[in-house]
C-alpha cells in the first residue's frame, strides 16, 4: 500500500518513520493509530501523528529488571565525536 501511494523510495522512508514511532511510543499506541488510519482508508503519517501526539500523553515508563537497575545508560550526541573528525586517520602510523 505504501509503495503504491508513495513509490518504493519514499515508502521505505515512511516505513522507517513508522518504526521510529514504535521506538518512541511503543507497539500498542502505534498499532492502534495504524488500525484507525487504515480503517478510515488512510495510509499517511499525518493521521498517525495526530493519534500519537496527544497533549495529554504522559511519559512512558518501563519496568527495569532488578539485575539491570544498577546500570546507568547515557546517550551521546553526534557533536561529542567531532574531535575524531579533527584527528583524521591516526590508525596508520607507518
Amino acid at each position: 500500500m505504501l509503495v503504491k501511494r508513495y513509490g518504493a523510495k519514499e515508502a521505505s522512508r515512511v516505513l522507517a518513520r513508522i518504526v521510529g514511532a514504535l521506538v518512541d511510543h511503543g507497539e500498542e499506541p502505534v498499532a492502534e493509530a495504524l488500525e484507525a488510519a487504515l480503517s478510515n482508508g488512510r495510509c499517511d503519517l499525518l493521521s498517525l501523528s495526530k493519534c500519537l501526539h496527544d497533549p495529554t500523553e504522559r511519559s512512558r515508563s518501563v519496568e527495569v529488571p532488578e539485575a539491570l537497575s544498577g546500570y546507568r545508560v547515557e546517550s551521546g550526541r553526534a557533536s561529542d565525536y567531532d574531535f575524531l573528525l579533527l584527528l583524521g586517520d591516526v590508525g596508520d602510523a607507518s
